[in-house]
């Protein structure tokens, strides 16, 4: 499924998106999951789970630079073999 409507969002406003759902991904982690005794220090905080999660959201959320849509830069190994059959 193609969502066509998010090529109309300016690109910050999809990773202010991306990073807000990872921050709610990471505090529903910490609520639900979370180590209670305090032995794990990533998951027994709440501040460090929001700010995992927001880094987790912005990696997913990141554009590729249209590499998936055929728009992206070429592989420079088929420049090499361009340049090869041209004699």
């Amino acid at each position: 499924m193609k969502l066509r409507f998010l090529q109309r969002v300016p690109v910050s406003v999809r990773l202010a998106m991306a990073a807000l759902l990872g921050v709610l991904g990471g505090l529903a982690w910490y609520r639900f999951v979370g180590c209670r005794s305090g032995g794990c220090p990533l998951t027994s905080n709440p501040w460090l789970m929001a700010l995992f999660g927001a880094a987790m959201g912005l990696s997913l959320g990141w554009p590729d630079g249209g590499i998936r849509s055929g728009r992206g830069p070429k592989d420079p190994g088929q420049e090499a073999s361009e340049d090869r059959n041209v004699v």
